[in-house]
């Protein structure tokens, strides 16, 4: 990370020393607003509210109007907030906590968000700035910095970012699922870190909508039923049912994983039904459970072996 970091720091600055030259006002458009201008668009102002970088008085709201110190400005902060975060010094004489590395990877993951943030701003405001590719390219990685980092609340805004680029570099559909898979793990990670009471629940209900949000859309990925796993061993009812048939009746599911799930459902196939069973009565007929339709019927399982079921048998013979 700090390799990368710093890398892109050689990178930005030179670019941005080469891009320090003053503008020719006639070229891009600086200069006193004219008298008979039109006002200020309605798309320019909610883009002024959505970035915080605002035109000068007088002058017109376009972006190649716009102050370029206030550009330079812009990319300097850009630049700034790129360099990593320290590490506390006095962790090089006592080695911190797991809670005490968490909390200062959360912390770096939100400066790596802000620093997405301003790139963004950056490349959105002034396309044509020098630094604007290197810009666009940090905000992704940035993002990716953010969350991998533990700031989950941008979870959403890395997967909306990252489908928006697969689909203008014509991606196929195995990084879609890439980054869609990517996204559950991140979220089921967000979700373990909740309180103690809340943590087991939380990751539990995750595992399951994350799960079947893919088996939806990728029912052919392995990975997918991987994840099904994962919850059918705690679902319980139909679902679990339900579940095991997903992964028993997949090609895509690992061998291992079909396996599983069959016996999952030979477990579970029997609860609330009727097993078709066919026995010896006392007079010696044989009968079967169908016979007795719409009665209550008490099974007894014995065996030869077993004095504690043949104990049972008068006490149970004596009832009927």
């Amino acid at each position: 990370m700090k390799r990368f970091l710093k890398t892109s720091g050689v990178v930005l600055a030179s670019l941005l020393l080469s891009a320090c030259e003053p503008a020719d006002p006639s070229v891009v458009g600086y200069g006193p607003r004219p008298a008979n201008a039109p006002p200020p668009t309605e798309e320019r102002i909610n883009e002024e509210r959505s970035t915080g970088v605002k035109p000068l008085k007088g002058k017109d709201s376009t972006k190649e109007e716009m102050d370029p110190a206030q550009m330079e400005a812009l990319a300097e902060e850009f630049v700034r907030s790129m360099e990593p975060p320290a590490q506390p010094e006095s962790w090089a004489s006592s080695p911190p906590s797991a809670a005490e590395r968490a909390d200062w990877a959360k912390a770096a993951g939100e400066k790596a968000a802000g620093a997405s943030a301003k790139a963004k701003q950056l490349y959105s405001l002034f396309p044509d700035h020098p630094m604007a590719d290197v810009a666009r390219r940090s905000e992704l990685e940035m993002l990716r910095m953010a969350v991998n980092m533990g700031a989950f609340g941008y979870v959403d805004s890395l997967e909306t970012l990252e489908l928006q680029r697969t689909k203008e570099e014509n991606s196929d559909r195995s990084r879609v699922f890439e980054i869609r898979f990517m996204m559950a793990r991140h979220r089921i990670r967000a979700a373990s870190q909740q309180s103690i009471e809340e943590s087991d629940i939380m990751k539990l209900a995750t595992i399951r909508s994350q799960a079947l949000a893919l088996h939806k859309e990728f029912p052919d990925e392995p990975r997918v039923y991987e994840l099904l796993s994962l919850y059918s061993g705690q679902a319980e009812g139909s679902e679990a049912i339900e579940i095991a048939e997903m992964i028993s009746d997949s090609d895509a599911a690992d061998e291992k994983l079909r396996h599983e799930a069959t016996k999952t459902l030979m477990r579970l196939d029997p609860v609330g039904r009727k097993p078709e069973i066919e026995f010896e009565t006392t007079e010696g007929k044989t009968a079967s459970l169908s016979d007795h339709q719409g009665k209550l019927v008490l099974l007894h399982f014995w065996a030869s072996w077993n004095g504690d079921s043949i104990d049972m048998l008068a006490p149970l013979t004596q009832m009927v």
